[in-house]
């Protein structure tokens, strides 16, 4: 191939971080249009074969479900004009098990990294394993 178009990358195994954003970029320069394709390509090129796992399927050589997943919100974003879906998760209860009595506990809850419930700040941090 043409060394303009070689993206070298150093990484511990590939098949996370790494792995999404190489698929990443073979959709968005528009190498493949489609998620499955980027991801098959990204497995094959970086194996040399398509290996299959133990049920039969190739192997994508990205591991992460979260990363699959981002990929195939990224053809939609890309090449359709279907829009991104995101379901509404409402936390209602936190159960821990395993706290001593003796100790302070409180609970913070981060949504892209901005804290939408402190206990400290509502003053409903416990003592111990009196919590409500």
């Amino acid at each position: 191939g043409d060394p303009r178009y070689v993206v070298c990358m150093h990484c511990s195994d590939g098949t996370t971080r790494s792995g999404v954003m190489s698929c990443a970029w073979i959709l968005h320069c528009g190498h493949r249009v489609a998620a499955s394709d980027a991801l098959d390509l990204f497995a094959h090129r970086r194996s040399g074969t398509n290996q299959k796992r133990f049920d039969g399927a190739l192997t994508h050589g990205v591991d992460s479900p979260a990363g699959v997943r981002a990929l195939y919100n990224l053809e939609k974003l890309l090449y359709t004009n279907m829009p991104l879906t995101y379901h509404e998760r409402i936390l209602s209860s936190v159960k821990v098990d395993g706290l001593t009595s003796t100790g302070s506990y409180s609970l913070s809850i981060l949504c892209d990294r901005t804290a939408v419930f402190d206990s400290f700040d509502t003053g409903r941090a416990t003592q111990g394993t009196s919590a409500g």
